[in-house]
């Protein structure tokens, strides 16, 4: 026997990359296919800014900075607005050493604006 035909034969499935890749652009074009059927829009992609985004908006609609698209109406909800509020901070505690620059400038700054609107709103409410 000669010494070529003694070591294994190891088969290396370069094609693996891109049968992937497909598999996941086809994965991607069937969720939009999906929400477009569904009659509403598609979902963003989770992180941590998109669910600061959406509390965010939320104590903006509890403060009455934005109107309710439920109600259609703006209302102040004081007790929701710190609920929110505190929520946000301790979100701030939490990922404190692993928020990326941009994430932690929009923390820091939608606190800093939303405690001045809470606490300028408190002050009202208890005259």
């Amino acid at each position: 026997m000669s010494e070529e035909s003694r070591e294994p034969k190891i088969n290396i499935d370069s094609g693996w990359k891109d049968r992937a890749r497909k598999e996941k652009t086809r994965a991607a074009e069937q969720e939009k296919a999906e929400a477009a059927s569904s009659g509403r829009p598609s979902l963003p992609r989770a992180s941590l800014t998109t669910h600061l985004s959406q509390l965010i908006t939320e104590a903006a609609i509890a403060l009455g900075e934005m109107e309710n698209p439920i109600t259609k109406t703006t209302q102040v909800d004081i007790e929701l607005a710190g609920y929110i509020i505190d929520t946000l901070d301790m979100l701030r505690v939490k990922t404190e050493g692993n928020r990326e620059d941009d994430e932690s400038r929009m923390l820091e700054g939608a606190l800093y604006n939303l405690r001045l609107r809470y606490v300028d709103l408190s002050g009202k409410s208890s005259d």
